[in-house]
C-alpha cells in the first residue's frame, strides 16, 4: 500500500480471502488497515506473495461487502500479508471511498500517483 496506516481497525472490518491459485482452503481475517488502493490482512493463515486473492471486505454495521481481486505482495508470518487491489468494479470502488470518506481517522486513501 502507498501510505502509512495504522493498526487499529480491525473490529472495524472483516476479510474472507479466497486464494485463487493455491490449495488453501477459504479463511477470515480483520482488515488491519486498507487504502483506496490495498489492504493489510491480519491473520494467522498467510497467502504467499505474488499470489491471486478474491476478498470480500465487509465494515461491520453494513450489509453490503467490497468484493475485488487482489495481490498478495508480502507476509509477515504469525501477523498477516499485504495485497494490492488488481481488479475492482468502479461500483465497489466507489463503496470503499465512501468508506474512506467516512472513516478518516482510522482507514487511509491512497492519492493516485503523478
Amino acid at each position: 500500500m502507498g501510505s502509512a496506516a495504522r493498526n487499529d481497525i480491525g473490529h472495524w472490518a472483516q476479510v474472507l480471502v479466497v486464494p485463487l491459485d493455491q490449495p488453501t482452503d477459504p479463511f477470515h481475517g480483520q482488515a488491519d488497515s486498507i487504502s483506496s488502493d490495498g489492504v493489510f490482512v491480519r491473520s494467522n493463515t498467510l497467502v504467499p506473495p505474488h499470489s491471486a486473492c478474491q476478498l470480500v471486505v465487509s465494515r461491520l454495521g453494513t450489509t453490503d461487502p467490497v468484493c475485488t481481486r487482489a495481490r498478495v505482495v508480502h507476509n509477515i508470518p504469525g501477523v498477516g500479508f499485504g495485497c494490492v487491489f488488481t481488479e475492482i468494479k468502479p461500483e465497489m470502488q466507489s463503496r470503499l471511498n465512501r468508506w474512506l470518506d467516512e472513516t478518516p481517522d482510522r482507514i487511509y486513501r491512497v492519492s493516485p500517483a503523478a
